[in-house]
């Protein structure tokens, strides 16, 4: 393929995050800002919105923790075309630190920092 157009590693990393947005619908209802996006990494910012806090008035796990997994989604899917295929994540786990307060900002930062499966 002498004639095929050359794409930077930041050009394929940000279509990959496009691509990704337009088509999970559960990460848009996220109300998730791009910050920064590199081929393998990504950061994002994400504002607590109100029906994502619970009955004590702090922000819901399961909201915490589909922001985080958003991020690492998108990270990971970054190098797509280096491993051919998309990538999902098989294990996780949270440790909860410390409490997000009603309307705060948070950022995730997400490295993708192996390429064995």
């Amino acid at each position: 393929m002498k004639n095929a157009p050359v794409i930077s590693s930041y050009e394929l990393a940000l279509a990959c995050v496009d691509f990704l947005w337009k088509q999970d619908a559960a990460l848009r209802s996220l109300g998730l800002e791009r910050l920064s996006i590199k081929a393998g990494q990504v950061t994002v910012a994400m504002t607590v919105l109100p029906a994502m806090v619970n009955g004590l008035g702090i922000t819901h796990g399961g909201a915490i923790f589909a922001f985080a997994d958003s991020a690492f989604s998108l990270a990971c899917n970054t190098l797509v075309s280096s491993r051919s295929s998309s990538s999902i994540g098989r294990m996780t786990a949270s440790d909860f630190r410390w409490t997000f307060n009603r309307h705060l900002l948070r950022e995730a930062h997400c490295a993708d920092v192996t390429l064995t499966r």
